[in-house]
């Protein structure tokens, strides 16, 4: 088996977590718990509908040389960089070889979490920085900037291997979303809700009120933060269905189809 366990130190965006520019000044030094080398499937040439581009990952399965996904007969747990590549490859595919003792954080962005900063493969478990309120209240924990880990930093679906130069262009990671489409969802969410106002008065009721009340409240509690950390209020529904799950593990909430 072939497997690292090594320092990995690699430029993360000079805003911290989501930024979107990378001046080699911010780092972040994680360990790397993974195989040495993996290989990456990436798309050949772009699909005429645009669904597949070329370099990009083809979402298929990485291939390590020490953990068989399948493909692999008499697989025994020894080192399987032959057997590998002696498997074909998909016509509209080329298959990347990254070697992890030179690229660890480049094979981290596609290995699992517990390949990266620590063995029980929880990001939770790193260094953290915590956004507060004014009273206190933790509403927003992330690795802190100099722990970020490389998938969080990076585009596993949007980088890609550049043919011409034998090297990845790295993507960054970009905010899923705005102040804009949080107010419109919370404003869609107030409009849903307006049949909670028809409830008898009570307990229930009452459970709605503070909810919507909470909705309108966004923009003022969470002023001047960024948009990613605005964490979405909990409905009484959701609220009933966290606990029932808690108390019962298998439970599963009833989705009613159209």
């Amino acid at each position: 088996m072939a497997k690292l366990n090594q320092k990995m130190t690699y430029s993360v965006p000079d805003d911290g977590y989501l930024g979107q520019t990378v001046s080699g000044s911010n780092k972040a030094t994680l360990d790397y718990l993974g195989p040495d080398t993996i290989w990456v499937d990436v798309f050949k040439e772009d699909s005429e509908d645009g669904a597949q581009k070329k370099g990009c990952w083809t979402s298929q399965p990485i291939k390590t040389n020490y953990l068989d996904d399948g493909d692999i007969e008499n697989y025994d747990g020894d080192d399987q960089t032959s057997a590998i590549e002696a498997l074909p490859v998909p016509l509209d595919s080329a298959r990347i070889k990254i070697d992890c003792t030179t690229d660890a954080h480049i094979c981290a962005i596609w290995t699992q979490p517990n390949c990266t900063g620590d063995a029980r493969g929880s990001y939770d478990r790193l260094p953290q920085v915590q956004d507060k309120l004014a009273d206190g209240t933790v509403y927003y924990e992330r690795p802190r900037d100099d722990s970020i880990p490389p998938d969080h930093v990076w585009s596993r679906e949007e980088s890609s291997w550049n043919f011409d130069t034998e090297s990845w262009d790295l993507v960054l990671h970009k905010t899923f979303t705005s102040w804009d489409l949080i107010r419109e969802g919370r404003n869609n969410t107030l409009i849903e809700t307006d049949v909670k106002e028809l409830l008898p008065e009570g307990a229930e009721k009452d459970r709605w009120t503070a909810y919507r009340q909470e909705l309108r409240d966004i923009p003022q509690t969470y002023e001047g933060k960024e948009p990613h950390t605005v964490p979405a209020p909990l409905s009484p529904e959701d609220e009933d269905n966290r606990a029932i799950q808690e108390a019962n593990p298998d439970w599963q909430p009833i989705i009613n189809e159209p």
